[in-house]
């Protein structure tokens, strides 16, 4: 007897998973895609990161000026946040500040590693495609650590006021 010719729900059931995977691979591109002008400018910035997500929180992309940008790419590139960052729940807190703006809210906070102690400025912002809507997010991170041990430091080398005038000449 003859294979059945598959239901019309199989075929279905097929090709959207066909077309999801192309359309998934579509997106990827785009999020991928960038003007080499940006990617310069983005290097030359020695404290910034960009990092580009997928609308599962999938990061595609991790360019920038910091140091320590390898271990970024590294740890985030092809990865959701919160299996690339699973110490203590900063995963899960970093997934909750990223999410708005895959509803089209940009959003700015404050984010510090409990673990690595990294402090961060971000901006997160949704990423458009004229065809699918917020296609993923775009997170602008300015690396803050550097920044507040170098005034940490001004500030202990500072003398400490004693209360008791200056006398004057």
């Amino acid at each position: 007897m003859p294979d059945e010719a598959p239901s019309y729900s199989t075929t279905l059931a097929t090709l959207s998973e066909l077309t999801a995977a192309r359309e998934h691979r579509r997106i990827a591109a785009a999020l991928q895609g960038g003007d080499e002008l940006y990617r310069v400018l983005l290097r030359t910035v020695p404290d910034m990161v960009v990092a580009l997500f997928d609308r599962d929180l999938r990061c595609q992309v991790v360019d920038g000026g910091l140091d320590t940008i390898e271990q970024w790419r590294t740890i985030l590139e092809g990865n959701t946040v919160r299996d690339a960052i699973s110490d203590d729940g900063d995963g899960n807190r970093l997934d909750a500040f990223l999410r708005p703006a895959l509803g089209g809210e940009a959003t700015e906070f404050q984010w510090v590693g409990r673990v690595s102690g990294t402090r961060l400025n971000v901006q997160a912002v949704p990423v458009r495609d004229d065809r699918a809507g917020v296609i993923g997010v775009m997170a602008v991170c300015r690396d803050l650590t550097q920044r507040d041990a170098a005034g940490a430091a001004i500030r202990s080398a500072r003398p400490l006021p004693t209360g008791s005038p200056v006398p004057r000449r």
